[in-house]
């Protein structure tokens, strides 16, 4: 796999109190927000971000890695039978394409290929 880990995804239910929590609480530093279905933090020391997504009930993505990869549908078609893959590539905001999978253990593995 020739990805770049970029991002702790946590999938939440109410994105306004996880919000709230990871900055007032925790301090941490808001770097980006798509509306009101996510937000992301910088993580201290690291270029890798928190990532806060508003899932809906019959959402059944975990908290897991997510990675950049040079294009989501190239590198979903190259990996069938490798990565247990729980989504079909699919458009995300700011003309990119994310796809959802698990590992041997059921968490969460995310694949991007927004810059």
């Amino acid at each position: 796999m020739k990805g770049k880990f970029s991002n702790v995804y946590l999938p939440v239910r109410d994105l306004k109190a996880a919000r709230d929590y990871y900055r007032d609480v925790l301090g941490l530093e808001e770097t980006w927000r798509e509306g009101e279905i996510g937000c992301a933090f910088a993580l201290p020391g690291s270029t890798v971000q928190l990532m806060l997504m508003l899932a809906d009930e019959g959402n059944t993505d975990t908290a897991g890695m997510v990675f950049k990869v040079e294009n989501v549908d190239k590198f979903y078609e190259e990996q069938q039978g490798k990565i247990n893959f729980t989504s079909s590539p699919f458009d995300i905001p700011g003309d990119g394409r994310w796809v959802s999978a698990k590992d041997a253990s059921g968490h969460g593995l995310y694949f991007v290929d927004i810059e």
